[in-house]
């Protein structure tokens, strides 16, 4: 197992509208992009269990070869703005999305 932060060149989180948070994920290298779109390792429902969401709160989860990496949309459980919302921003989610674990020997 190795981290996503170790693997990737940017990972970003940021507001998608005052209900959404986009995540960004950019690999160094084709090889790695692929081994990890391989793996089965990054898939919505993976995700979403890894941030304690329900399946349905991951509203896009795109890959993109072109630019080696994935697009994930959540919704937000409140409106950004509102007084129980801890992530006005939505920049909150790179930190964990780094210490995901993939399961791929990068060297092999």
């Amino acid at each position: 197992m190795v981290t996503l932060g170790t693997l990737t060149n940017d990972i970003q989180s940021k507001n998608a509208g005052v209900n959404m948070i986009c995540c960004d994920i950019f690999f160094t290298n084709a090889e790695i992009f692929e081994k990890v779109n391989n793996s089965g390792s990054l898939t919505p429902d993976k995700v979403a269990a890894y941030f304690h969401l329900a399946p349905e709160r991951i509203v896009v989860f795109e890959v993109d070869e072109r630019f080696l990496g994935y697009k994930i949309t959540i919704q937000r459980a409140q409106s950004a703005g509102c007084p129980s919302e801890r992530d006005l921003y939505g920049t909150g989610l790179y930190g964990p999305l780094s210490e995901y674990e993939i399961d791929i020997d990068p060297q092999s």
